[in-house]
């Protein structure tokens, strides 16, 4: 219930959707519906991770073990976000630094709804081997990746994506 997602980004996963699950249901035939599920993206890639989750457990009653994303941009709205907290046990939404994808969408872009992460993220501040912080599970950790002002992120600090 008023629940909201990035229809760019639903749209995409419904391109996939079909082929994904053959795979995946071709993988658990061959080696058994036992053998744990775990679901990762980079991006884009971590946008639609996210939907895949979330429709395993909705419309293949399937657990994911796990779901890590990797500069996974804002897929929905905070009530959105709430729920696929309360639906996926096991996410980790992995920054660094300056990324700016984790910035968008803005959050305020103007429309009727304000966009917001999904939890939990994890920070690296400055090297993508070295120490991080796992952030307060709200989705927008002020002292994370939402900390840098988002013009300069997209201006100035691609590479770092």
């Amino acid at each position: 219930a008023d629940c909201y997602v990035h229809k760019g980004f639903w749209d995409s996963y419904n391109q996939i959707r079909t082929d994904l699950w053959q795979i995946v249901e071709n993988y658990r035939s061959a080696f058994g519906a036992h053998i744990p599920i775990q679901i990762t993206g980079h991006s884009l890639g971590g946008a639609l991770a996210a939907h895949c989750a979330l429709d395993a457990k909705l419309s293949k009653g399937i657990e994911p073990q796990l779901v890590y994303t990797y500069g996974q941009p804002r897929i929905g709205n905070q009530k959105f976000a709430l729920f696929y907290r309360s639906m996926i046990n096991v996410h980790y939404r992995v920054t660094f630094s300056h990324d700016p994808v984790p910035h968008l969408p803005l959050e305020d872009m103007g429309e009727s709804v304000t966009f917001w992460h999904v939890a939990t993220e994890v920070f690296y501040e400055t090297h993508p081997n070295g120490t991080y912080r796992v952030c307060d599970g709200s989705g927008e950790d002020e002292h994370c990746a939402n900390k840098f002002p988002v013009v300069d992120d997209l201006v100035l600090h691609t590479p770092d994506h």
